[in-house]
């Protein structure tokens, strides 16, 4: 895998995936085909975003010959593990702090979308405090193509050596289409 290649995928492959979708979103919504259409639309936005990624591709690097240790897999593997939850719990705090001190000042509508804008499964949770079934439909939406913070700060964390900015345009192009994409899903009345 070039350092190209990596960046290219970088732009567009960080999704919700099936499990987390229809776990976390499927009791928002009454019609469940309504999930549905929200996986369709994240698949089509992310596959927009890396047709519209620039792309120029190169030959593989070849990489130093290592034979790490199951010991030294088993410490990389909690190294990453720990990083990923220490963002979640962080994030988590933030949500709460905010909700509790700020948020709740604002209409349900802009807190459900900040705080999924933070953090993706903590504004999934909160996705029945807006009434309108069309705007939580187009919230939900914009908060799984953009991941949240959270998954931002934990994308850097693991990336090593690469910018992250094929990721955070990446992020903004796929919520921008999923956001196109949510509001013609809406207007032809499906």
């Amino acid at each position: 895998l070039s350092e190209a290649d990596a960046k290219h995928l970088l732009s567009f492959c960080s999704n919700a995936g099936p499990a987390f979708l229809f776990g976390m979103t499927a009791a928002m919504f009454p019609d469940k085909r309504t999930v549905w259409a929200l996986w369709a639309i994240q698949l089509l936005s992310a596959a927009l975003t890396a047709i519209t990624s620039r792309h120029s591709p190169e030959h593989p690097a070849a990489l130093p010959a290592a034979d790490p240790s199951l010991s030294e897999l088993l410490f990389r593997t909690i190294r990453v593990m720990a990083t990923i939850c220490g963002w979640i719990l962080l994030f988590q705090m933030v949500s709460t702090f905010l909700e509790k001190w700020i948020l709740f000042l604002l209409p349900p509508e802009v807190r459900v979308l900040v705080t999924g804008l933070l953090e993706l499964s903590s504004g999934c949770v909160c996705l029945n405090l807006v009434e309108s079934i069309p705007l939580r439909f187009l919230i939900c939406s914009i908060c799984l193509s953009f991941g949240g913070l959270c998954v931002t700060m934990q994308t850097i964390s693991v990336i090593g050596s690469l910018s992250a900015l094929p990721y955070l345009t990446g992020k903004l192009r796929q919520t921008f289409f999923s956001l196109l994409l949510s509001a013609l899903y809406l207007q032809l009345g499906w």
